[in-house]
């Protein structure tokens, strides 16, 4: 009586996994498709539909650039962030096993959400904002958070996506007593200084038409106190419209604008906005801002913060990649791609 029930149940599952086609194949049903193993992290099992939970926010990036996810150009960008997205939840699995085995201290407490996080708040300035508050305050301020918004997502994190969390987490392990010293950050300093080395030129902005007449209109405008970068969005077409006028910093010995253009805007200063050009691109008005006249070279002094920040992430992405590599290798990390394609659709 048992083994018939259980052979019932079985048989149940199985059909809802399964259908036969018109032709008598053997077709999946989405949830089949869904139970599909599709990596495997030592004896880990990972299924289509753990990785279809990570997908939402990709799933509608994707809608939002080709409108719907019918079209094959849409289809194979979905196919790649389903890729990209399966390596991410294995890795995930995988230091959430390290995690157990080698950190379990840091696998949150459930039952204590607020204590998990101010742990990953303590974790998030340390790693990225070197302890330093007003670089923490202003670091959340430039991704548009506060420091309550980042508790709240964190929250959830915590909640929800505790897999992701423990990565990071172990992450944080693995990197924490990584330093960089001053002889590191000098000979940075040294090998690189032309990147922190400014030849003479100026940040330029430009408007652009087709007619001197046109252009002689717009000059009149300007000198009636009309906005430089409001006329730059009404007449140009070459994409700096969106940033009033803005071409960049550019030295006065590029080549890459015109002759006559540059040779105006060699002569203006800081703020100052020059009368009609005409160029190869028609008729420009250009603006100078920021004008270096002589060959600047910021002191170490100056950049080191940035410097130490670029050296210690690298050191420290590469110190947990081989980690990861290593433990890649240790416990049996396997992704089958051409399941998770073959299920996707």
């Amino acid at each position: 009586m048992y083994v018939n029930k259980v052979k019932k149940i079985v048989s149940i599952l199985v059909t809802s996994l399964f259908v036969f086609s018109a032709s008598g194949c053997i077709v999946k049903t989405e949830a089949g498709k869904e139970n599909t193993v599709v990596a495997k992290v030592g004896e880990e099992k990972i299924r289509l539909i753990d990785v279809k939970k990570q997908m939402k926010s990709n799933e509608d990036l994707i809608k939002q650039q080709y409108g719907d996810l019918t079209s094959q150009d849409a289809k194979k960008a979905l196919e790649s962030s389903y890729v990209n997205m399966l390596e991410r939840v294995a890795e995930w699995k995988l230091l959430n096993i390290v995690a157990k085995e080698n950190y379990e201290s840091i696998i949150p407490n459930l039952d204590n959400i607020e204590a998990e996080v101010e742990k990953q708040v303590n974790i998030t300035k340390e790693m990225y904002f070197d302890n330093d508050d007003t670089k923490f305050k202003e670091g959340l301020e430039s991704m548009g958070y506060t420091l309550d918004s980042l508790k709240d997502s964190y929250r959830e994190d915590i909640r929800y996506s505790t897999d992701l969390v423990i990565a990071g987490r172990v992450e944080y392990e693995v990197t924490k007593n990584i330093t960089v010293s001053e002889e590191e950050i000098k000979s940075y300093y040294t090998t690189n200084v032309a990147s922190y080395t400014t030849n003479p030129g100026a940040k330029l902005y430009h408007i652009v038409v087709d007619t001197e007449e046109n252009a002689k209109e717009i000059r009149k405008k300007l000198k009636k106190d009309a906005k430089f970068e409001d006329l730059a969005k009404e007449h140009n077409k070459d994409g700096s419209e969106n940033y009033g006028g803005l071409l960049g910093y550019i030295e006065y010995d590029s080549t890459s604008f015109d002759e006559a253009f540059m040779k105006v805007a060699k002569e203006l200063h800081g703020g100052q906005i020059s009368q009609p050009v005409k160029t190869a691109n028609g008729w420009e008005i250009i603006k100078a801002e920021d004008v270096v006249k002589d060959t600047k070279v910021t002191p170490v002094e100056e950049v080191k913060d940035s410097i130490k920040e670029r050296l210690l992430a690298n050191k420290r992405s590469s110190e947990f990649a081989t980690k990861l590599a290593k433990w890649k290798e240790e416990k049996g990390f396997k992704l089958y791609e051409s399941k998770l394609k073959k299920n996707i659709f």
